[in-house]
């Protein structure tokens, strides 16, 4: 088994309906398993297992994540793969207007990361800080000493390289 890249959706809500529509779009973009022969040639998930996990433990919100095994980011590729990620999250935001949306990508970290994590404040307050790909609908308060470097902006979101979380190269 080879490492995996980790793609976590969290949403604030517990809704049923809307958690369903969520994991509909995730599924619909993200083939479970190692059979990903529908894919397109050019998705940057071809050939990758992935595997999709559910989480409804926390007090005000639900969280997604999608692991994508042996996904090697680099510096030549990164930019590419975060925007694909990105159009991912426009869809995703268009779907979902009225919640709240953050998607964190890290190697093997999102457990660890929100392991204290009980509420949606804490999320928004601490941990986006720890991820190093951060994709949300508006560009985060960065009190931090230029620790968001800004990869791409759409009319939907912002997809951001934290510099100062896990080495992702």
């Amino acid at each position: 088994m080879g490492e995996f890249f980790e793609i976590s959706v969290l949403v604030k809500t517990k809704d049923s309906s809307t958690l369903g529509k969520i994991r509909e779009i995730i599924e619909s973009k993200f083939t479970q398993g190692s059979d990903n022969s529908q894919a397109t040639k050019n998705d940057p998930f071809k050939n990758h297992r992935i595997v999709i996990d559910f989480y409804s433990e926390y007090e005000d919100f639900s969280m997604f994540i999608i692991s994508i095994e042996n996904l090697k980011l680099n510096k030549q590729n990164y930019i590419s793969l975060v925007k694909r990620l990105q159009i991912f999250g426009d869809l995703l935001f268009e779907n979902n207007k009225s919640d709240e949306i953050i998607i964190l990508g890290s190697y093997e970290l999102s457990t660890y990361l929100l392991r204290d994590v009980v509420s949606w404040n804490t999320v928004i307050g601490s941990v986006v800080s720890k991820f190093p790909v951060v994709i949300s609908r508006k560009m985060l308060s960065d009190k931090s000493d230029g620790q968001f470097k800004l990869v791409s902006k759409t009319k939907g979101s912002v997809a951001l390289l934290n510099l100062k979380a896990q080495d992702i190269f």
